[in-house]
């Protein structure tokens, strides 16, 4: 083979590599392009995903944030415990009592709560009773049960147990003055509230 034809053989294989070589390489690199271009696509779209999900996170928080708490409707004001309004401070009032007595008496209003003057209470149901020699106890038997009033505290003893009282008893004038409702369970009845009519009613439960 002659030097010519050995040049022509290398130039046509040379031709047939690099037409082999091109489109390959031309493919490998659009195959690549593609690959990045979805990897980009699919980066952006789980990047914005992402974001929005975050802004629901806030939106939702922030929500969670301004509502309200719901609360419990108030329960309805009975007349007896805590029916203090329309009375003043220092106002003459009728202690009607459930065998048809009654005993006037200054009421106190202290706290919110309404005291009622005890030991006359206790006089007109001819329920015995004794205060101690300082002035801070005082002790009484109503329906065969025990009661023990303390002054400056928010305690009662009824029959052994130790109950809390609305607000502290307190003594004053010779008078220990204690919270409606405590001294009408010690007592054994329910009160009702007549402030219109200046009158307080113990009623048999």
């Amino acid at each position: 083979m002659n030097k010519k034809a050995v040049q022509f053989a290398s130039i046509v294989l040379f031709v047939a590599l690099t037409a082999a070589y091109f489109p390959t390489a031309f493919v490998s690199a659009d195959q690549k392009d593609r690959q990045k271009n979805r990897y980009e696509r699919a980066e952006h779209e789980a990047h914005e995903q992402k974001e929005h999900n975050e802004q629901e996170h806030t939106e939702k928080k922030g929500k969670r944030k301004s509502t309200p708490a719901q609360t419990p409707a108030p329960a309805p004001i009975t007349a007896a415990p805590a029916a203090s309004a329309g009375f003043s401070d220092n106002e003459k009032a009728t202690l009607a009592l459930p065998d048809g007595n009654s005993v006037s008496g200054t009421i106190r209003l202290k706290q919110g709560e309404l005291f009622i003057p005890l030991n006359s209470v206790l006089e007109a149901l001819q329920v015995p009773f004794v205060i101690y020699p300082k002035g801070t106890i005082l002790e009484g038997f109503a329906n065969g049960k025990q009661f023990i009033f303390h002054a400056d505290k928010r305690t009662v003893y009824a029959d052994g147990q130790r109950k809390t009282t609305a607000a502290a008893v307190f003594a004053e004038s010779n008078q220990f003055y204690v919270p409606l409702q405590s001294a009408a369970d010690v007592l054994g009845y329910s009160a009702v509230v007549l402030p219109q009519n200046q009158r307080i009613e113990f009623q048999v439960r």
